[in-house]
């Protein structure tokens, strides 16, 4: 079962053999300083019963005396290899839990709802203390423990957010946590540790790290003498009667009983599994606007990292490249600069959501994007000398008006890697077309050319580079499903709503959005950070990637004037509508070309709702699924 079972788009096996050097190096610590410690839960069955891994878990539990376990914390500061990084709230502050992780470098394993948290997400096994308690723990204590990690949740965003709502609570509950929340992150995560220590021994141990309701004490003579076990041909240590433990945990028929094979599978949800290269010199390197506080910037970055590690099947990231002229796109205004007090008080306001969007945005790169060392034009060819193939693109990187003439995104920084632009954009193809004699040098480099637009690609083919191919955006690369790990589960809006999302600017948009909503008797709901307030229509602020996917999906309909926007109301078959923008250089050929590709050109909103017809689903998924088909041919005959 388990050469079937993967963890996002990686083999089980491959994440297992992870974790056992993992394992490896903590069991060399705690050997060389003379630390007891024993496997448990899934990790000892698994060594009893299968001599290792459980076959569909993704998991290393291991367990400790209070003692061991300080003494290991310090045995690590001297000890601990480079590819290793010992995680719990005093080493990395955002870290929401109270024991500790040991986690494995240049990996990911993000846990959904942990995903915002600025922390180190890479792959681990968790190291438990036990700490010594009366017959029956203290409810106070358990009690001191809980406010205080309630606090501490509500601090890191993880309860009582309306945004990220990971946790309910009542709100007894929730008003205790935030009055307690006025203690500093850092104050709160010591009187946790404070609280957990027991000045005393007792004959009894508990997990108050994570207690568990209806959990009994164990026993503290169970944790006097221990043996070594096999476990995946290493050699590991556990209790003495660990069969004890085993018993305890799923019952005396442990050996005959299988969970239902339906159910069975790995115990935590990862939305993002990236596993060391072993060899970097197959890496591809991707150069986009993924730095753009922007939903379409980062989720065509994420897709189209996704799907070159899993069609290709080679590993990939992104080239972190600050360009000057994207990055001065996103930051706030200065308002000592503006003049008029009214005017300071609305960039005030607006650069407040901007910050937040700024972190939201951040969280996401952070989450889900593999990413090299950041770089400036000086130091990219150092970055890039491990990469045989470098793709530029997508999204409009070879929009001069955007990057100011950047020829990064022309790949000229790449002398040994493979050149390959995928769906590169030009935004306004005029640019190209008057001065095609200036990017002949950079493109003359290139071994695969493919662009978006239906207009840039007449250009470059009347212009002698007949093996241009027309391909889709990357966020068509994959499934509608794909992007389930991504979408929140907190509903911002309850009920039927019309989402209204602005790129562009068009009065004749908000027009358009308030007939349609007058004719279906639906509320608008318009995504709003660059503006005080539309009126008639609620407002929404700090809205994370997960929760715009979530937004357009579950819309009546979407009125936009994004690219992205209209992308993803396509893959999600959601009603949809777009504007062109009417400004003299404007970028709609990207708009127009996906719309003609996906049969759609009748739902520009310049048609009017007199003559809307229903969009015929089947016909756009099978045009979708060709697309796709043709993104992915293109990558695998171009990336080597």
């Amino acid at each position: 079962m388990n050469n079937e079972m993967k963890i996002c788009d990686v083999e089980i096996k491959k994440v297992q053999a992870h974790l056992l050097s993992i394992l490896a190096e903590f069991d060399r610590i705690c050997r060389k300083n003379g630390i007891r410690y024993s496997v448990e839960g899934g990790t000892l069955i698994g060594a009893v019963k299968y001599g290792g891994f459980v076959p569909w878990d993704d998991d290393i539990d291991v367990v400790m005396l209070r003692e061991d376990y300080e003494r290991f914390l310090s045995a690590c500061e001297v000890d601990l290899g480079d590819n290793f990084f010992l995680q719990n709230s005093f080493t990395d502050p955002n870290f929401p839990l109270s024991y500790s992780k040991l986690r494995l470098n240049n990996s990911s394993y993000v846990q959904k709802n942990y995903e915002h948290l600025n922390i180190n997400h890479g792959l681990f096994i968790d190291i438990t203390p036990l700490d010594y308690v009366k017959r029956r723990p203290s409810r106070i204590r358990l009690s001191r423990i809980a406010i205080h990690k309630g606090a501490r949740d509500v601090k890191l965003g993880l309860i009582g957010n309306p945004i990220r709502r990971h946790a309910r609570v009542s709100r007894f509950k929730l008003l205790a946590y935030k009055l307690a929340s006025v203690k500093s992150l850092a104050s709160l995560n010591s009187k946790i540790n404070s609280i957990q220590i027991s000045k005393r021994k007792t004959e009894w141990l508990y997990n108050l790290t994570n207690p568990l309701r209806g959990e009994e004490p164990v026993a503290a003579c169970e944790f006097d003498e221990y043996v070594d076990i096999d476990f995946g041909g290493l050699r590991v240590m556990a209790i003495k009667d660990y069969e004890k433990m085993i018993r305890r945990l799923f019952g005396d028929d442990y050996m005959s009983v299988e969970p239902d094979p339906l159910t069975r599978g790995p115990s935590h949800a990862i939305t993002d599994c990236r596993l060391p290269s072993s060899n970097d010199n197959g890496c591809v390197g991707i150069v986009t606007y993924h730095r753009a506080d922007n939903y379409g910037a980062v989720l065509q970055t994420y897709a189209l990292c996704r799907a070159i590690r899993r069609e290709v099947g080679v590993p990939c990231e992104v080239i972190d490249y600050k360009c000057e002229a994207v990055e001065s796109l996103y930051r706030p205004i200065k308002i000592r600069d503006v003049k008029h007090l009214k005017t300071k008080l609305k960039l005030f306001l607006i650069n407040k959501w901007r910050c937040k969007d700024r972190a939201h945005f951040q969280s996401f790169r952070r989450a889900y994007i593999p990413m090299s060392a950041s770089c400036d034009a000086h130091s990219i060819g150092e970055i890039a000398a491990k990469y045989t193939t470098v793709v530029s693109g997508s999204d409009q990187v070879w929009n001069d008006m955007l990057n100011g003439s950047d020829r990064i995104y022309l790949l000229s920084f790449a002398d040994r890697a493979r050149r390959v632009s995928y769906a590169a954009s030009a935004g306004a193809e005029k640019l190209w077309l008057d001065n095609i004699d200036c990017y002949r040098p950079y493109l003359d480099k290139f071994d695969a050319i493919s662009v978006r637009e239906s207009g840039l690609h007449s250009i470059l083919r009347e212009n002698g580079y007949s093996d241009v191919r027309l391909v889709c955006d990357p966020v068509f690369l994959l499934d509608r499903d794909d992007y389930k790990p991504l979408e929140s589960n907190a509903m911002l809006v309850k009920g039927d709503y019309i989402l209204v999302y602005v790129v562009a600017s068009e009065r004749s948009m908000l027009d358009f959005s308030r007939e349609l909503s007058r004719r279906t008797g639906k509320p608008l709901v318009i995504i709003n950070t660059s503006s005080l307030t539309v009126r008639g229509m609620k407002n929404l602020r700090e809205v994370p990637v997960g929760h715009f996917l979530s937004l357009i999906k579950n819309a009546a309909a979407v009125v936009t004037s994004s690219f992205h926007g209209f992308a993803f109301s396509a893959l999600y078959n959601t009603d949809v509508y777009y504007c062109l923008s009417s400004c003299e250089n404007n970028f709609n050929s990207r708009m127009n070309t996906l719309a003609e590709r996906l049969g759609l050109c009748r739902r520009n909103i310049a048609t009017g709702l007199n003559n809307v017809t229903p969009i015929d689903w089947e016909a756009v998924n099978n045009r979708i699924r060709e697309m796709r088909a043709e993104g992915i041919e293109f990558l695998k005959e171009s990336i080597q």
